[in-house]
Formats: structure tokens, sequence, C-alpha cells
């Protein structure tokens, strides 16, 4: 088992660096992973609802980096629908924050991403999906998407470091995905406590 573990934690790091944080009790960094990208912060969560302790933490660490939320807006339903990336797009464009955070789980975190984009590049989700559409409107627009924050909060899931944004049109209940390196979070964090939440037919699911 100890083999396992030094083996997942050299895999981990030789992918991520120092730009994903992981392991337990290490919250209290979340502040550490938005400094690099400015002082003002949008947050996407629910985390306030089911673990308001770690909540406070998170925003205790913001406070303590000198990093001002100036927006709250909540995260995702399952799957990402599309109406839920709408409402974080605005609320991106009427706070324009210098990044954002998005303290959630899968779904919550590609909800974000797609949002992100439809905000600072324009268009609609048709003009995003499939490989590599971000890297070209960003390369004919000469604009960068503010970065991505991710905090892990969901077993199961590797949204917080994946190119992928996973979107939902409930009407007519199809899933279309954005794939690019452009939307991967630039820094991200896991702090295994927060899964212990999360009931175990969630996590049982999610691994």
């Amino acid at each position: 088992m100890d083999y396992l573990k030094a083996n997942a934690r050299k895999l981990i790091n030789e992918f991520k660096g120092d730009d994903f944080i992981y392991g337990t009790g290490c919250l209290n960094r979340a502040g550490e992973i938005i400094a690099p990208f400015g002082s003002k912060v949008l947050l996407i969560s629910n985390l306030e609802k089911r673990d308001p302790e770690n909540y406070k933490t998170i925003l205790k660490s913001i406070h303590d980096n000198s990093i001002q939320v100036i927006g709250h807006t909540p995260s995702s339903r399952p799957n990402s629908p599309r109406e839920d990336v709408l409402r974080m797009k605005q609320s991106i464009q009427e706070t324009n924050p210098d990044c954002v955070l998005v303290v959630s789980g899968g779904s919550g975190i590609d909800a974000t991403k797609a949002a992100i984009v439809l905000a600072d590049l324009g268009g609609d989700f048709d003009d995003y999906f499939g490989t590599g559409k971000v890297t070209d409107k960003i390369r004919k627009t000469e604009k960068n998407p503010r970065p991505c924050i991710a905090i892990q909060t969901a077993s199961g899931s590797a949204a917080h470091l994946s190119k992928y944004s996973n979107v939902t049109d409930l009407k007519t209940r199809q899933k279309k995905l954005i794939i690019d390196d452009a939307i991967i979070p630039p820094k991200s964090l896991f702090d295994y406590s927060l899964t212990r939440t999360m009931s175990s037919d969630f996590t049982c699911d999610g691994t």
C-alpha cells in the first residue's frame, strides 16, 4: 500500500508539480493558489450549505492573502446545465473579477470553465464544443480568458486538473464537451477532508 501511495504521489507531482496542492489539511492554503492571479475574486460554490466550517476556512485563507471576494454565486447542478453556465457567465461579467475561484465537484468546475470562456471570449456554446476551439478563438481575438482556480470537493472527479468541460442541454438531454488546454485551471487544490460530508453512495459512485 505504501508503494502504491508513493507511486501515485510521484505521478501527480510529475503531472502538475507545484500547481496542484493536495492531501488532508491543506484547505488553509486556498488563498495561496489565488494570489498569483490578482486581488479580486468571484467565488462560485455551494459549500457554505453543506460544510460551513470548511467554507469559513477558505474565506479566512483568502482574506489572509489580501484577496477580496467581490461576488458569490451558487455552483452548478449535476451535469453542468447550460442555464447554470449562463448564470455564472452573467455573474462574471457583472463583477469583473481578476480570477474566478470555484469550490465544487466536477459539474461545478466544468460549468465554471465554460462560463469563463463565454464571458471573456463571447459567442455561444456551439462555438467551443469540440477540440481546440477555445485556443482558436484566443488566437483570433488576442484575448485571454481570466483564470479559473479550482478547489475540488468530490471524490472521483478530475475536473480540477483536466482540459474538459462537459455541458448539458436539458431540453435535448444531450451532453457536449469543450476540450482545450486553455481551460485547464492553472492552480488547483483538493483537500480530501472535504469529501467527508458527502454521502458514501456518492463517493462510491464517483470512484
